[in-house]
């Protein structure tokens, strides 16, 4: 996989990705974290807003958080084969961790984030007790994700 592409081109692929999966995300389906428990969290949408609300829990996540771990893993150039290795399950102090805070308003949620990722084949993901690694799928790279 190349490292790097077109602004343009990467941002209009990240769009169209989280615009396919946006309306499905509050149905009920639950999610996995990240986390060594792999618990289950489901979304609700803020009408109102490009965010949803985790329960449990109040957790706040914006469009735009899932958008930059995507955009993270297509400029590092992360798939199958040159995976990103999380420094703490789904709390990644990496630059990972700090794309998806930075568009979360300082909130850290890439647990979640991960989690809903993953269910929608966006990413693969592989946790072991040395870590988990994460990358972008096939799928998602050639648009047949979702």
């Amino acid at each position: 996989m190349s490292n790097r592409c077109e602004a343009a081109i990467c941002d209009t692929h990240v769009d169209t990705a989280i615009g396919s999966i946006w309306n499905t995300l509050g149905d009920g389906r639950p999610f996995p974290t990240v986390e060594a428990d792999s618990s289950l969290f489901t979304v609700r949408h803020e009408y109102d807003r490009p965010s949803f609300r985790v329960s449990p829990g109040d957790l706040r996540i914006e469009r735009a958080a899932l958008a930059a771990a995507l955009q993270c893993l297509i400029e590092g150039g992360h798939d199958e084969d040159r995976p990103y290795a999380l420094l703490d399950r789904g709390r990644d102090s990496g630059m990972l961790g700090q794309a998806v805070r930075d568009h979360n308003g300082g909130t850290e949620c890439l647990n979640h984030v991960l989690g809903i990722l993953f269910a929608c084949h966006f990413i693969g993901m592989n946790s072991t007790g040395h870590g988990t690694q994460v990358w972008l799928t096939h799928a998602f790279l050639h648009g047949a994700a979702g």
